[in-house]
């Protein structure tokens, strides 16, 4: 059983996901992945894995590809419509002491067209999510939630979230200064995304 104070767990995008990052969710896509190069001369892309469940890409038929931001933000483009493409075939690769997914999209001919979406985000749509576990949010269903005490005090919402090793720090911005709230039991009573609301207890100094 988990202690008083243990780290509530946010998953960045699909599942795995500092501020708005890799894994956050854009409109009503998820972020699983991010091309790195090409792989071979048949037009496959090299991945690195994104989502917390790499066994989705042996299942996923479709996946949507978008450009990345042009102001050098890891996310993706604002306004583009990610592209849709069919998984020829899919594989789970080590390289260099971590894993890779290899891809095999329809519409990618050759190494050419392969090499030109380096940096582009492989997303799937937001319906299409794997199922967390109990107690455990994609940071999509954290940002924006309005934040209140346990005394009933509105001390505004989660602007973004912060990941510093041990647990998650959300940044909530009202009226007042800009609080840091640790993602931990202690302080985190209550997460309610279909309410649209967090309850926490702050500690002194908070």
């Amino acid at each position: 059983m988990a202690s008083d104070d243990a780290p509530w767990t946010n998953t960045p995008g699909e599942d795995a996901e500092g501020a708005v990052k890799v894994g956050a969710a854009v409109d009503a896509y998820l972020i699983v992945a991010r091309v790195l190069r090409a792989h071979g001369v048949a037009g496959e892309l090299a991945c690195d894995i994104v989502t917390e469940f790499p066994e989705r890409f042996q299942r996923t038929k479709r996946l949507f590809l978008s450009p990345p931001d042009d102001r050098g933000r890891a996310e993706p483009k604002a306004g583009v419509t990610p592209q849709p493409m069919a998984v020829k075939r899919a594989r789970v690769a080590p390289h260099r002491g971590h894993d890779e997914v290899i891809l095999d999209l329809d519409g990618i001919p050759d190494r050419d067209a392969a090499e030109k979406l380096r940096g582009w985000f492989v997303q799937v749509p937001r319906s299409e999510a794997w199922r967390l576990p109990r107690g455990r949010y994609y940071w999509d269903q954290i940002v924006g939630l309005r934040v209140v005490t346990t005394e009933g005090e509105e001390i505004g919402t989660v602007a973004e979230i912060l990941e510093t090793g041990a647990n998650d720090v959300y940044v909530v911005k009202g009226d007042g200064p800009e609080r840091l709230i640790p993602a931990i039991k202690q302080v985190v009573k209550k997460i309610a995304p279909e309410q649209g609301e967090m309850v926490v207890e702050l500690l002194p100094g908070m």
